[in-house]
């Protein structure tokens, strides 16, 4: 489903070949773990015990570590970024 959202972005943004495509997408899911990771893990769970996972309200230290979240969005976060971008590229390439 991710990946259908993605592909009318893309198409929406008027990408026609497989590399704009990938490039839209790939920006998108950097944006997206960006998001993820400096808002959602940073700010909102870290600070927001009503925010936070059932059970896991008392894991302050867990929730504040800036690093362990950063680490997560870079490796494996954009590797995986890479496979829903690549099948949007290809999506896009076909409808050309």
């Amino acid at each position: 489903m991710f990946t259908v959202i993605l592909t009318i972005c893309a198409k929406l943004a008027g990408a026609v070949t497989f590399w704009q495509g990938f490039a839209i997408a790939f920006g998108l899911m950097v944006w997206i773990g960006a998001y993820d990771t400096l808002f959602l893990d940073w700010v909102l769970f870290a600070n927001m015990k009503m925010f936070r996972l059932e059970g896991t309200e008392h894991m302050d230290k867990a929730y504040h570590q800036k690093w362990f979240h950063l680490k997560g969005a870079i490796f494996p976060g954009l590797l995986f970024a890479l496979i829903p971008a690549a099948i949007v590229g290809l999506f896009i390439s076909l409808m050309g």
